[in-house]
């Protein structure tokens, strides 16, 4: 099942993923969700750097003029689409600046990836299966656990 919404790019975020398009012959949408997956493998790392606040894209650049943007529409799958909404709500940024953070630190190592000679040899056929989301709701809140790979009990958690 997939899902249409669209997402705020500035020009050169748009401008790196038709290159990267151009180079792996993947189109823009495959590209982007394995840098967010990426992504998503170092929030530990990029947690203790960012603070609490709810962050966006900067409206102007250092000169005070403003950041071209354009609204650029996607199809994604529901799971996708529900892992982009999770890692808004887990890192406290919007989810256009998540990607822009992505496509500035990890589209090289993608497009690296995907030309790399050996990539039929190691590609992942198991979109969907490399994260879990589990929520625990008691009656003072909830509790989302998320697991990358298989959760280490995932038989009790899910069926006990």
């Amino acid at each position: 099942m997939y899902i249409k919404t669209s997402y705020c790019m500035t020009e050169k975020v748009i401008a790196k993923l038709c290159d990267a398009e151009k180079k792996t012959g993947r189109n823009k949408i495959d590209l982007l969700d394995q840098a967010m997956r990426m992504l998503i493998h170092d929030f530990k790392k990029l947690r203790k750097k960012w603070d609490g606040t709810i962050e966006y894209q900067k409206r102007t650049d250092e000169d005070g003029n403003p950041i071209k943007k354009h609204r650029v529409k996607m199809k994604l799958l529901k799971f996708d689409n529900l892992l982009m909404q999770d890692m808004r709500r887990f890192c406290f940024k919007s989810i256009s600046l998540l990607i822009a953070i992505a496509v500035e630190t990890y589209l090289d190592e993608v497009v690296a990836y995907y030309c790399a000679k050996y990539h039929d040899d190691v590609a992942d056929n198991y979109l969907l299966g490399n994260w879990s989301l589990h929520e625990k709701y008691t009656e003072t809140g909830t509790c989302i656990k998320i697991w990358y790979g298989v959760p280490p009990n995932y038989m009790e958690e899910y069926f006990g």
